[in-house]
């Protein structure tokens, strides 16, 4: 697939592998939306459904764009 943004698949044992050891998280999939500094502003442990990914998403981008609160 061509995504529009960075994706990646960690293997071996669930939170084992190499990508959960180094950026600590328990499962995949896990999603993380960042604003743009660079700072984790929502994360999520499993699906957490489209709409609510949405919503976070749509803020960050709002805030990024100087409409919504920082």
């Amino acid at each position: 697939m061509k995504l529009p943004w960075r994706s990646f698949t960690d293997t071996g044992p669930i939170g084992k592998g190499p990508i959960a050891t180094q950026w600590n998280f328990p499962a995949t999939p896990s999603f993380y939306a960042l604003d743009g500094q660079r700072i984790i502003r929502y994360k999520w442990v499993g699906s957490s459904g489209e709409r609510v990914m949405d919503r976070a998403l749509e803020m960050v981008i709002k805030e990024a764009e100087g409409i919504g609160k920082p």
